[in-house]
């Protein structure tokens, strides 16, 4: 063999050792990279899972290989990396705390109390993509939902400040999609509030009352929750605890306590106001008299001014024929009280005390009250037949003595 035919073998054998450190290689890599992962999965929470109390779980996933992303979406918000983990060539987990009474948006440590939202949450594994130069390939996905009902309401009271109404406040929970609460007096719901007539976490509402609703009340208030989901029905809270007993006032235009009564001080209630409706069946009345129970009505008057019209009667009888005053006729005997069209009482003019309706117990309100107005009348009438009497007596003792003076014929 010849020394150029020496060259030309070993020249082949150096070329062929060239390509195949160069191919091997690169063929390598594109197994690694077209490869895909033997364990790459999202392992909690399970896929459609539910999550119905508030309470602390692992978001976890697997990987091998090259690096991995732990992403998070919430129902409304934007998609967050939780975890994310280094290249490796054994099986590696992803994991993050997931806390449903703290959620602000990260994954940093939440402390605060702020509830996640109701409703879908996707989870999605990513990993680098070599050939693409991505890296955010979705390589696993997975979604749970939360369905969890509100907090029960808290610091409920309530304050009987204005007749016939109870003013209700409490404090509410700091979940986000709280709809609104009702109100209930044992299991019966008596008043709503929506969520946006709260400020600050505080509600207050008002309850009116008949007059039958007088009396002492308790009172519980439920929370409603979104679901998250459209058209469903929102989640009831548990009941919050019991206000303290309050009693509902009477309206002014109810009676009060029994007791001595000066005329003119007892309370008249508005027109239309709801203290001047009927009292309730079985609630105790001070008078059953429409002048004591109507405002403007007038009670009898007192025994005092019935003797003073008495003996001013029987004087005159005695006294006016031997004055030469002839008898007048008896007046015309009327109510003390009548009723007018509006159906109020007023009195009228007449020399006659009379009782109206039942009497009332002896020693009772009715029997205690004068009517300031009554008695008035009844003095202006004394007087305007005194002031008549004595004109007639002057008128007649002038014509006596016109008549005995008068010379003889």
């Amino acid at each position: 063999m010849s020394a150029a035919q020496r060259l030309r073998g070993r020249f082949a054998v150096a070329r062929s050792l060239w390509a195949g450190a160069l191919v091997l290689p690169l063929s390598g890599v594109l197994l690694v990279a077209a490869a895909p992962p033997a364990s790459a999965e999202i392992t909690s929470p399970g896929n459609g899972a539910v999550i119905d109390t508030n309470r602390t779980f692992d978001v976890t996933a697997s990987y091998r290989g090259l690096s991995s992303k732990l992403r998070l979406t919430p129902p409304r918000g934007q998609e967050v990396v939780l975890a994310e983990g280094p290249d490796s060539a054994t099986e590696t987990t992803l994991a993050h705390p997931f806390n449903t009474s703290c959620w602000d948006g990260t994954r940093n440590p939440c402390s605060a109390d702020r509830p996640a939202p109701n409703g879908e949450w996707r989870v999605r594994q990513t990993q680098f993509d070599v050939i693409g130069q991505n890296d955010d390939a979705t390589i696993s996905t997975s979604t749970f939902r939360l369905r969890i009902p509100a907090r029960p309401p808290t610091g409920v009271t309530a304050d009987a400040s204005a007749p016939q109404q109870v003013r209700l406040s409490w404090r509410h929970g700091a979940e986000p999609d709280l709809t609104g609460f009702a109100v209930f007096e044992g299991e019966t719901q008596v008043k709503t509030l929506a969520r946006g007539d709260c400020r600050d976490g505080a509600c207050t509402t008002v309850i009116d009352y008949q007059a039958d609703g007088v009396g002492p009340h308790t009172y519980t208030v439920r929370a409603f929750r979104s679901t998250g989901v459209p058209g469903e029905e929102p989640l009831a809270s548990p009941p919050s605890e019991a206000s303290p007993p309050v009693t509902v006032l009477p309206g002014t235009g109810l009676p009060g306590p029994v007791g001595d009564v000066v005329p003119g001080t007892e309370a008249s209630p508005a027109p239309g106001s709801p203290a001047s409706a009927s009292p309730a069946p079985g609630e105790p009345t001070a008078s059953r008299s429409p002048a004591a129970a109507r405002p403007g009505g007038s009670a009898p008057a007192a025994n005092s001014t019935a003797a003073r019209r008495q003996a001013f009667s029987s004087g005159f009888s005695a006294f006016g024929p031997k004055l030469g005053v002839p008898k007048l006729p008896p007046l015309p005997q009327a109510p003390a009280v009548a009723q007018l069209p509006d159906g109020t009482f007023e009195p009228t003019l007449g020399f006659e005390d009379q009782e109206l309706g039942e009497p009332g117990p002896p020693g009772g309100v009715a029997a205690r009250v004068t009517s300031t107005v009554g008695a008035a009348f009844v003095s202006e009438q004394i007087v305007r037949s005194t002031a008549g009497a004595l004109v007639l007596l002057l008128a007649g003792a002038h014509l006596r003595r016109w008549l005995s003076t008068a010379p003889p014929e």
